[in-house]
């Protein structure tokens, strides 16, 4: 159980969830809690879950504008009757290029984010 359930605060009073503040390995000041929490089955799989998500989050604008240049060709070249498979590579590749630089620094700063988290969790493994 968190000591913070017991009405306890914590050493970083930056972390706001009880339960997250265990995982991290925050010690709280409290009568009869003096160790750090395991990271169970649980953590585990919210991990894995988080780490689903943010990859879904940072990679979905590339594809959509991938996706999104890659359809409106494929309208103009059914409608132009022009059918050149490499017609489509040069527009997909400066859609995803103007993404990249406009959400670039987005992007990083969110893997940045998760990767701290999950390396703030090492030490909650033993």
């Amino acid at each position: 159980q968190c000591c913070a359930a017991a009405g306890a605060f914590a050493a970083d009073s930056r972390v706001n969830n009880p339960c997250a503040m265990a995982a991290l390995g925050i010690h709280c000041f409290c009568a009869g809690y003096t160790g750090r929490m395991r990271v169970g089955a649980d953590d585990a799989l919210d991990l894995m879950n988080q780490l689903l998500w943010n990859t879904m989050v940072v990679a979905g604008p590339v594809l959509a504008a991938a996706l999104a240049v890659g359809l409106l060709i494929s309208v103009l070249q059914v409608a132009t009757q022009l059918q050149e498979m490499t017609l489509s590579y040069i527009p997909k590749l400066l859609a995803c290029a103007l993404v990249l630089m406009a959400l670039g620094s987005w992007m990083i700063h969110r893997i940045t984010q998760f990767a701290i988290h999950a390396i703030q969790l090492i030490p909650a493994l033993s």
